[in-house]
């Protein structure tokens, strides 16, 4: 009976490590400072009417920095994070700014919600 409960609770400690592992967050992305820095400008340019140059959103955008966006993107990929702004922002011109846009903008969204820039640049 004792191996019995020991199976048991192994299969079912086992089912706990794997459910973490599924509900684990992403792998933080690669960006550089950099291409941080370089997301600024065209964020203001082309995100801020709607996000606010604050990136704490509008009646009209939501927010791209904070407890709710980490709520929204915390667990799906940055590729997923740059396939929806590159197919639907900016509002009224979706898919209008250039790859390489895309990426710094979201390297900048990525840093001012506390990611570490590191040594290489964001890519698709």
């Amino acid at each position: 009976m004792d191996r019995m409960f020991l199976r048991a609770g192994a299969a079912t400690f086992g089912a706990l490590i794997a459910s973490a592992a599924l509900a684990a967050p992403a792998q933080p992305a690669s960006f550089t400072q950099a291409q941080a820095d370089a997301g600024k400008a065209p964020y203001a340019q082309y995100c801020a009417e709607c996000h606010h140059l604050t990136l704490r959103g509008t009646g009209h955008g939501s927010e791209l920095a904070g407890p709710n966006f980490i709520t929204k993107w915390g667990r799906r990929s940055t590729g997923d994070l740059v396939g929806y702004v590159s197919r639907l922002m900016p509002a009224g011109a979706p898919g209008s700014l250039s790859m390489p846009e895309y990426l710094a903008i979201t390297a900048y969204v990525l840093a001012a919600n506390g990611g570490a820039p590191g040594e290489k640049d964001l890519r698709v």
